[in-house]
């Protein structure tokens, strides 16, 4: 009998591996039920791997963890961009479900508690692909976010011409789930406010920032991309899985690029970054 892989193993393959061949992995890492969810909710939250990951959560839905897949694709549709949507919405309808209404109540592997809008706390998952540098760019003041990488996608650009009903670009969509990172926003994000950083400083590791400045926007002449950036200061740096709480590790899985915590992750979050959440 064939021994089953690991499943970051598993995903890290697949990350490399072209489209076409990609889909080789989707039984494999299904086969981790929902652990394999989990991965991908990390992968619905970025439209050039979505359709994939939609492909393994239907089948994990097929072996039998239906209601976790289909809730995870119900929440990772709320923010997704029309072609991530037109995907999950055909996958929702081969598992015979209807695409609006999330509970809102669940994060992943076990119900968690919902996000809360009056907590100064998130969590944002960045390219761990180019984990190495956007550290080093952290560590220089600079908490950088992808899906930027021309002048048009700067949010306060993108807002407006939304705002006068004007057409958007694929480049347009996959660039405007990071609105979030705009302070005047209904629900942006605010110097003082603690962020949740998978991945960072590398793979299979967390770190907490805090926001000490407003929104601005530049392209990196090297990597072309990553134009959205806060400034921000590192907490707590290296976290191992082990120093995160339940109702973190829920967080973390969240399918979303961006999202507020919840209350209860976010005095965990006081409590593993060692302050009480004041600049």
């Amino acid at each position: 009998m064939t021994e089953q892989r690991s499943l970051p193993d598993l995903v890290k393959q697949a990350r490399k591996v072209s489209p076409n061949h990609r889909i080789d992995f989707r039984d494999e890492i299904a086969a981790h039920g929902t652990e394999a969810i989990d991965a991908m909710a990390e992968w619905l939250a970025d439209p050039v791997l979505t359709r994939f990951a939609v492909r393994v959560i239907g089948r994990v839905a097929d072996r039998g963890e239906r209601e976790a897949a289909i809730e995870t694709l119900r929440v990772a549709r709320e923010e997704a961009t029309p072609d991530q949507q037109a995907d999950i919405d055909a996958e929702l309808r081969h598992l015979g479900a209807e695409a609006p209404k999330p509970s809102r109540r669940r994060t992943g592997r076990g119900a968690g508690e919902p996000p809360d809008p009056s907590v100064p706390g998130w969590m944002m998952r960045t390219d761990r692909t180019n984990a190495r540098w956007l550290w080093a760019e952290l560590q220089a003041g600079r908490l950088r976010q992808g899906w930027g990488y021309q002048p048009s996608q700067e949010l306060t650009l993108l807002r407006d011409r939304r705002q006068r009903g004007e057409p958007m670009s694929r480049d347009d969509d996959w660039a405007w789930p990071n609105r979030r990172m705009l302070a005047d926003e209904p629900d942006g994000m605010q110097a003082g406010d603690l962020v949740l950083l998978p991945h960072l400083p590398r793979e299979w590791r967390w770190s907490v920032a805090r926001i000490s400045g407003p929104y601005r926007f530049e392209v990196d002449p090297v990597k072309k991309d990553f134009g959205h950036i806060l400034p921000a200061e590192i907490v707590a740096a290296g976290l191992g899985e082990a120093d995160l709480t339940d109702e973190l590790r829920r967080m973390r899985t969240y399918p979303a690029r961006l999202r507020r915590i919840s209350r209860v992750a976010y005095d965990h979050l006081l409590r593993i970054s060692g302050t009480d959440g004041r600049p």
